[in-house]
């Protein structure tokens, strides 16, 4: 019988990382492949994603609508909750001998918790990984417990999750799969990436992606104003925005950077997806990063772009050399920002290596899960050295 594998994707930035996957294993004629979307992939107010995987011709197998035109606590628990009731039908209805599932939203974790009730073994990737200042972090160990197999995306972290328990055979690290991912996707021109933003850059371009801390007692809504503030100050620079996700407080901050924008029509824009493609080809002929996205401490070293890191939403992670840290006060970012421009610093960045990046990541999960013995059932052992 065939290997029955399952992708389970939630938002813009999951399809992007498990787009190679999810190519190999639709190819693959001695797998039972299936794909289940969901969340803001299905949300128009989020860019209606699931075009994006269409358009890559990839057959989306179950649409499941979970997500609530709000980003209150209340409103992101009753999508969490819905998404389990749905799942658990589809997972009963599919029976999958695998369920593969990406990072550490609230999404992923009402996906796992569904898995778990069906009794169907999960593989988990990028696991044992620290963010203090997000709710993700309990989210992302929790998930890590439910699963069997595991795809850290480093050293450190398939460390700690064998630290908490989990069987050392079951545990790789065949580095980011979204840093592999990257190599995937074809260059374009400066005036193509313009002509398909239709948006003319500058001679100095930023690229901003803010989402909410869900832990820290400061408001984003003034958390957004700061880095507005700050940059509003910057002359002769273009700067791109892509909205937040479905965090709670997140339309406050998309709210906040549509009104900056309408007021520097000239020298701003915001979009609700740019898709992987594009979001990749901005890294390439920008200037600047910031936020405090995992992308911008997975991603931005291969290309070797200064990255302003702010808050503590990542704090925890591996970061490389062209990451600067920073808080979130107006005077701190201006001088990240100057920092992040200075010929000095960027010579700096030559050399650097993306410390997630190992070859062919996606082709040795790919192998691995095609390979591996499926357990008998779906019971674990805590694993004590």
């Amino acid at each position: 019988m065939k290997k029955k594998i399952t992708i389970f994707t939630a938002n813009r930035a999951e399809y992007g990382i498990l787009k190679p996957l999810i190519q190999l294993f639709k190819k693959d004629k001695e797998i039972d492949f299936t794909l289940i979307v969901s969340g803001t992939h299905l949300s128009n107010t989020f860019g209606y994603t699931v075009n994006e995987i269409k358009k890559d011709k990839v057959k989306v197998d179950y649409e499941i609508e979970n997500t609530l035109d709000n980003d209150s606590s209340i409103s992101i628990a009753k999508s969490y909750g819905l998404l389990i009731i749905s799942l658990s039908e589809v997972l009963k209805k599919i029976n999958p001998d695998i369920f593969l599932l990406l990072g550490d939203r609230y999404e992923t974790s009402a996906a796992a918790t569904s898995s778990l009730i069906c009794r169907v073994p999960i593989a988990h990737l990028q696991g044992g990984e620290v963010t203090k200042a997000a709710i993700d972090d309990q989210f992302r160990h929790s998930i890590t417990k439910m699963s069997h197999y595991h795809f850290c995306f480093a050293e450190t972290y398939k460390k700690r999750v064998i630290k908490m328990g989990e069987l050392p055979k079951n545990v790789k690290n065949f580095g980011a799969l979204n840093v592999d991912s990257l190599q995937k996707v074809k260059k374009i021109s400066k005036s193509n990436l313009e002509e398909k933003l239709n948006f003319k850059l500058g001679k100095k371009n930023i690229l901003v992606t803010f989402h909410s801390e869900t832990l820290t007692k400061i408001t984003s809504r003034e958390q957004i104003k700061i880095l507005l503030k700050a940059l509003s100050e910057q002359k002769n620079c273009k700067i791109i925005f892509t909205k937040t996700n479905p965090d709670m407080d997140g339309r406050i901050i998309n709210s906040e950077i549509e009104n900056f924008v309408k007021k520097n029509k000239e020298n701003s824009a915001i979009y609700s997806s740019l898709g992987h493609n594009l979001y990749v080809n901005c890294l390439r002929y920008f200037d600047l990063v910031i936020g405090n996205s995992s992308s911008g401490i997975i991603e931005t070293p291969t290309f070797k772009i200064p990255t302003i890191n702010l808050g503590d939403r990542q704090k925890g992670r591996i970061i490389s050399k062209n990451i600067i840290n920073c808080k979130i006060k107006k005077h701190d970012i201006i001088s990240s920002i100057k920092k992040g421009f200075s010929i000095s610093f960027k010579k700096k960045l030559k050399s650097i290596k993306n410390p997630f990046y190992k070859k062919d990541t996606s082709g040795k999960i790919y192998n691995f899960l095609k390979k591996c013995k499926l357990p008998s059932d779906t019971t674990k052992d805590f694993y004590e050295k």
